[in-house]
């Protein structure tokens, strides 16, 4: 059982360290747009200190993490005028993800 749980948290840490690195690619799509490389800077240092954990609630909030950030790079990816409106939501959804998370911690 120790060992199940101790994977739990290394998959978790290895997911938050998939997002960070995530969060590189979004900042070098997103180099046009000053603010928005700004506010994904300040998400990647609040991405970089989340604790990793074996709590399968926690673990599924860095999953939705992930997906935001997935969904951000193809909205960068496209860079139409609807794209533009999307990035902004997604970056919404993205910190309150985050708070969230670390409500539950």
């Amino acid at each position: 059982m120790w060992k199940k749980n101790n994977d739990k948290g290394l998959n978790d840490r290895n997911l938050i360290e998939e997002c960070e690195k995530a969060i590189d690619t979004l900042i070098i799509l997103g180099e046009a747009d000053d603010e928005l490389v700004s506010n994904l800077r300040v998400i990647k240092e609040k991405v970089k200190y989340l604790v990793p954990s074996n709590d399968d609630k926690i673990y599924e909030f860095d999953r939705r993490i992930k997906n935001l950030i997935d969904d951000m790079r193809i909205a960068l990816v496209k860079a139409d005028r609807e794209s533009l409106k999307k990035i902004k939501l997604i970056l919404a959804d993205l910190r309150l993800a985050i708070v969230e998370r670390n409500s539950r911690i």
